[in-house]
């Protein structure tokens, strides 16, 4: 494969761009996902209720992106999606996506977040990545609702 494609596969995670089918399925809403600047309530559409009466009740379900914090680019394993994350020493889910960032030169991560989806300070202390444990820095995901 050409190169660029593996360039745009990191550079979409960084920039937390979400993949239809990878990190998101079919069933996950744009209020889920970050993408509600993309609709538009002034013009009718099918899901239209259903859209606004989640806006309303807020969401189950909130994907985020986090930054890997204490992490060796040399001598620790790479995350490549799957790995668990813990939030006070329980596991809460795995990533979907993972990539390093030319940008902030670090590992970003794409993670669903069910449990506190609704709540605006959200801390995630540690990921396991092979048997190692790195601190997590919620990043760059903005509700833009």
């Amino acid at each position: 494969m050409h190169e660029g494609y593996y360039a745009l596969r990191q550079l979409r995670i960084e920039k937390f761009f979400v993949c239809w089918g990878q990190d998101i399925p079919t069933n996950i809403t744009p209020f889920e996902c970050g993408r509600t600047y993309r609709i538009d309530f002034n013009k009718d559409f099918i899901g239209k209720g259903a859209l606004l009466e989640q806006k309303r009740s807020g969401t189950q379900k909130r994907f985020v992106q986090l930054l890997v914090g204490n992490y060796d680019l040399y001598y620790n394993p790479w995350p490549k999606g799957g790995e668990l994350i813990y939030r006070y020493g329980e596991p809460i889910g795995r990533t979907t996506s993972a990539a390093f960032g030319y940008t902030l030169d670090c590992q970003f991560v794409i993670f669903a977040d069910e449990e506190e989806a609704n709540k605006y300070m959200i801390i995630y202390n540690i990921e396991n990545i092979f048997g190692c444990a790195f601190m997590k820095t919620l990043f760059l995901f903005l509700d833009r609702i």
